[in-house]
């Protein structure tokens, strides 16, 4: 390196190029994307003979440590978990240089992030479906002592089918395993955290992954976060306070039993919401099954439904004046 040139702040090592190999096993196709952790790849595995998306902890040698032991963390949980709407783990290992990998299975479709970005809001039975299948596999992970902690639509992934997968458990909490936050430490994606996540993120529970199922399902319906805020400080704020921007202002067309789970979703209490990604899901359910609002056709036309009622109560007053006279 010259003198000219800066120190490399970034934590990550440049991503792999397509065409070329990775631990004398994978051959990259191109890359699918980037986490927390490093990035994703199709990739071919020279020894299965397979596609796969290949995913590498791709951070610089001093910093592999503690990322390192989430890593293999990561693969110990989703090889522990058989759902149809978590991604399935085939391999995990370690190149020559130490740094680790793991092969998962090679989904088509897209996350929801890029869906709400390419096409807007979810429509409400898509969104339904979507709830009942995230709320299936985190029951699954919940009742095995797991909690993803890092719900949001970049880890919610749309398969061509229209069956859904949940990504990225690497910051996923185990109550059987070694805890790896340190004491005062944010783990996580603030937008998306419960408070009490964000005031000790190693004592988060399954309503910590209810607010952010909450959270990601008021911006698959507005496509706007909850949050109305300029900074990270006013975020956290809002967040404890429980200050968002009511959903009915963003989707007036909704019915309110909507408006009442989504927010009952997000309270900032935890007590105070539903206490499973099940019980939150069913209770979407039924405000769709028996919504609770005015027609729309009084929402679009109020004056005129005033009218109306103005137009019969006169009627009824002459009929009414006129049976008296006779």
């Amino acid at each position: 390196m010259s003198g000219s040139e800066p120190p490399d702040k970034t934590p990550f090592a440049a991503p792999l190029s397509p065409g070329s190999s990775f631990g004398d096993r994978f051959h990259i196709e191109r890359v699918v994307g980037g986490g927390g952790m490093g990035f994703v790849y199709e990739a071919m595995d020279l020894y299965k003979r397979e596609l796969v998306a290949l995913k590498i902890l791709r951070y610089r040698r001093e910093l592999l440590d503690d990322a390192g032991e989430r890593f293999r963390r990561e693969a110990e949980i989703l090889a522990s978990l058989d759902h149809p709407n978590i991604v399935e783990i085939h391999d995990f290992g370690y190149a020559s240089d130490g740094t680790p990998w793991l092969t998962m299975e090679l989904l088509e479709g897209q996350t929801l992030r890029s869906r709400l970005e390419g096409e807007g809001a979810l429509e409400l039975e898509e969104l339904r479906s979507l709830l009942e299948q995230a709320a299936s596999a985190l029951e699954q992970a919940h009742a095995q002592g797991i909690i993803h902690r890092d719900l949001k639509p970049e880890h919610v992934f749309l398969v061509a089918d229209g069956s859904i997968k949940l990504l990225d458990f690497g910051l996923s909490l185990s109550v059987s395993s070694k805890r790896l936050t340190k004491k005062g430490a944010v783990v996580g994606t603030p937008r998306y955290m419960a408070p009490e996540q964000i005031l000790s993120a190693s004592d988060a529970g399954a309503q910590a992954d209810v607010y952010g199922l909450g959270v990601l399902t008021y911006e698959a319906l507005a496509n706007q976060s909850p949050f109305d805020v300029v900074d990270h400080g006013q975020l956290l704020g809002a967040i404890a306070q429980g200050r968002v921007v009511p959903l009915q202002d963003r989707r007036r067309d909704l019915p309110a039993s909507v408006f009442k789970v989504v927010h009952t979703a997000i309270a900032p209490v935890a007590r105070d919401r539903y206490g499973s990604p099940a019980e939150f899901a069913e209770a979407f359910g039924a405000a769709l099954d028996r919504p609770t609002s005015m027609p729309k056709s009084a929402l679009r036309n109020p004056v005129s439904s005033t009218l109306i009622v103005l137009f019969v109560a006169v009627v009824v007053g002459v009929v009414w004046a006129m049976l008296r006279i006779r």
